[in-house]
């Protein structure tokens, strides 16, 4: 009698655990992730599928939503938030923009004031927010130190040489800027083992 009150006691655990998982593994897979960016975000340069969003979700058990769009610059992706970004209500949002400002001639002084008012707004929305360095050359080296005093400063997780080891091996870049599919993989592996601790996984 003892015993198979035991096992009674066991089973319930075990259907009790079981449910537990299920019901953790869907609210992961009902979390949002929104990658706001520029080409590299967007994918130029991979095949259908194979971008850096896509992969990231692969990785993780959340949904990523690509919000890149070839050529955008800081000011274009802060004008777009609202309907890119906010109204998804996204639980993260990975920036990864800056480049095409360098190459614009944009001010320095303008691309760090944009950044940090998207932190701000995505922060007053109780979203976190990580930001990655995509500035692999010498002469941009003061925008990944702007971006990561920034970071320490708003309480934002910050990924350095996020193409590091990419942008100088041609097997895995499509052009002199972007990476190819086996390029954005790697780019995602990294930002997806940076972010793991603030997914809860």
């Amino acid at each position: 009698m003892k015993q198979r009150k035991v096992l009674g006691v066991v089973f319930l655990l075990f259907l009790l655990l079981g449910c537990r998982s299920q019901e953790e593994i869907n609210s992961a897979e009902n979390r949002l992730i929104v990658c706001l960016g520029d080409s590299l975000t967007f994918g130029k340069g991979a095949e259908e599928g194979k971008n850096f969003p896509a992969y990231l979700e692969q990785f993780s058990r959340f949904r990523v939503v690509n919000a890149g769009v070839s050529g955008d610059t800081t000011s274009g992706a802060l004008l777009r938030i609202n309907r890119d970004v906010l109204r998804l209500h996204p639980d993260l949002v990975i920036i990864e923009l800056g480049g095409n400002d360098y190459l614009r001639g944009v001010p320095f002084s303008l691309t760090l004031a944009n950044i940090t008012r998207m932190i701000d707004i995505l922060r007053k929305n109780n979203i976190k927010v990580v930001l990655c360095d995509v500035f692999d050359y010498p002469f941009m080296r003061r925008y990944r130190i702007a971006f990561a005093r920034l970071c320490r400063k708003s309480n934002c997780l910050f990924i350095p040489h996020v193409l590091a080891g990419i942008i100088d091996k041609g097997a895995l870049m499509s052009d002199s800027i972007h990476p190819n599919s086996q390029g954005y993989k790697i780019m995602a592996e990294r930002i997806y083992k940076a972010i793991k601790k603030i997914l809860n996984e």
